[in-house]
């Protein structure tokens, strides 16, 4: 591996050598959290222990997000002549659909596709038809501060059926835990070659009801 061979260097050893130590000190590869350079720790630390009050009690916690996915999709590669170019037709289309969604715990639900862009109208629409009554009891809504997240009534509408709202602090979608959820609908189409995103979702709901 390049950082093995990157410390192999750093430290005047052999890459074997590194490979040793860290197999002795039972060290592994792992992906990194990554943390936004603008994040503020004090806002950080002050939501986790708003979350941790709330954790307590017993609250179940709701985490919101939308992800936008291109309509077209194109095969990255293809077979060739050696020496030659494998030649593609792609629309370069920046059209695309988007998608709202929950998740309570490890369950994703409430799961919308939008063929427009999601504005305070259209997140309210879904936040009160589809949202409000799927969501469990005295549940902890999070979500981050996008403009059209915040347009009064909306948090209103959900506060009103004894629901909480809990923001986000700036720059800190690695404490929504819906983004891995997207990272794996977004593997799963590359997958299984989906254009559709409907279709997506549907066979990403029968996926996930097999386990």
């Amino acid at each position: 591996m390049t950082i093995q061979w990157e410390r192999a260097a750093r430290l005047g050893c052999s890459q074997n050598g590194i490979c040793k130590a860290l197999k002795r000190y039972r060290f592994t590869v792992k992906n990194k959290d990554f943390r936004h350079r603008k994040a503020d720790e004090e806002k950080r630390r002050e939501f986790l222990e708003v979350k941790s009050v709330y954790e307590e009690r017993l609250h179940p916690f709701v985490y919101i997000d939308e992800s936008g996915f291109r309509k077209d999709i194109s095969r990255p590669y293809g077979y060739a002549p050696r020496g030659q170019k494998c030649a593609g037709v792609s629309g370069w289309s920046k059209a695309q659909t988007n998608v709202i969604g929950a998740l309570c715990g490890t369950v994703p639900f409430a799961f919308t596709a939008f063929d427009c862009s999601i504005d305070s109208d259209v997140f309210h629409t879904w936040a009160t038809e589809i949202l409000l009554p799927e969501l469990p009891a005295c549940s902890v809504i999070v979500m981050d501060n996008a403009s059209f997240h915040k347009r009064q009534d909306t948090p209103d509408a959900l506060q009103a059926e004894g629901h909480t709202v809990l923001w986000l602090p700036p720059y800190s979608p690695d404490f929504n835990p819906i983004e891995k959820t997207w990272a794996w609908i977004k593997r799963l189409r590359k997958q299984w070659r989906l254009a559709d995103v409907n279709a997506l979702l549907f066979w990403f709901f029968t996926l996930v009801t097999l386990y």
